[in-house]
């Protein structure tokens, strides 16, 4: 919980950096290649208490991307490729790690025997 918990807040401000101050991750990409890591580390201690993996494999895709686009930030010409990137990376890795944060599924319940008369 603690993993889903740090990923969503991680989320909201890759994507508050993403929408408020784009000129933050062009200026220093390894802030977004850091965020990415932790975000893969995070979800990684996420999926060993977790019940749904396909949060864990969201979270851990959002912050592949945000690694990757950080690692390859120099190489990227379009800015408005790398704010699409940044802001739905955020988005999906808040939404997913928050969801898995919160809801939890109802244990399964024991089969029912019929019956002996």
């Amino acid at each position: 919980m603690i993993g889903n918990l740090g990923n969503t807040v991680l989320g909201i401000w890759v994507t508050a950096v993403a929408v408020l101050d784009p000129s933050l991750f062009a200026r220093r990409a390894w802030l977004l290649a850091l965020s990415g890591l932790i975000a893969v580390g995070a979800a990684a201690l996420a999926g060993r208490q977790g019940a749904m993996r396909w949060s864990v494999r969201a979270s851990q895709g959002a912050g592949l991307a945000l690694l990757l686009l950080g690692a390859g930030r120099p190489f990227v010409p379009s800015g408005v490729f790398a704010f699409w990137i940044e802001l739905w990376a955020g988005i999906l890795l808040a939404v997913a790690a928050l969801w898995a944060a919160l809801y939890r599924p109802p244990p399964p319940r024991k089969a029912e025997h019929p019956q002996r008369a």
